[in-house]
């Protein structure tokens, strides 16, 4: 219900419902730690409960809130080993990169994408894509066009050499990417590489969905 409330954009109602999903989370964690039943936690659940009431104080600009949920994520799942773990602790540290974007704190969000990139491997070739362009959107907005032109020309470079399935997975022609790089070389000056990256957005005919859950700016 909370997130069928959310994806109304009816926030009120689907922080309601969060909370009260976490209330039952913890009683029924409780039970099962009162009757020594820890082997039948459901972690996955318990995540994925306080990920949706952490997204939607995230959703309604309640940052603090948001931010004390997605550390006490990290801090939960922050040692814990398994793919699927280090992808979920991925996940919580864009979303706080994002929430440090949103507060114009750049050189925290790049610090905070940067950390999910090194725990995220080849899991999501789409999400890897995502957390680059912010990376270097953030490097824009502190004027360091330098360092962004590195994360936008990585993009280019990973989608080079993704293998075929991969490559069915993310943009090949990256509009976005192609545009920002040629903002950053136009301010740089850098004519050459600017006219590549020109040829490059004009030759672009296809452009997949990105997920916009790692996306800022």
């Amino acid at each position: 219900q909370s997130i069928f409330a959310a994806s109304d954009g009816d926030y009120d109602t689907a922080l309601k419902y969060a909370h009260t999903a976490r209330k039952k989370n913890a009683e029924i964690a409780s039970f099962r730690e009162k009757h020594n039943l820890e082997e039948q936690m459901n972690f996955d659940l318990g995540f994925a409960v306080l990920f949706n009431l952490a997204s939607i104080y995230e959703r309604k600009q309640m940052f603090v809130d948001a931010l004390n949920i997605y550390n006490s994520m990290i801090a939960q799942n922050g040692s814990s080993s398994g793919s699927s773990k280090m992808e979920n602790v991925s996940r919580v540290r864009v979303h706080i990169g994002n929430i440090y974007y949103a507060q114009q704190k750049y050189d925290l969000a790049i610090k905070m994408y940067r950390m999910s990139l090194d725990q995220i491997g080849d899991i999501s070739s789409r999400i890897k894509i995502g957390i680059l362009r912010n990376i270097g959107n953030a490097f824009i907005k502190l004027g360091q066009f330098v360092d962004a032109i590195q994360s936008f020309e990585s993009i280019v470079e990973f989608t080079q050499l993704s293998s075929p399935q991969q490559q069915q997975l993310v943009t090949h022609c990256d509009l976005e990417t192609a545009f920002n790089l040629i903002v950053c070389y136009y301010t740089l000056g850098d004519k050459e590489k600017m006219k590549k990256s020109f040829i490059q957005l004009l030759n672009c005919t296809l452009s997949l969905p990105v997920d916009r859950s790692v996306m800022t700016g």
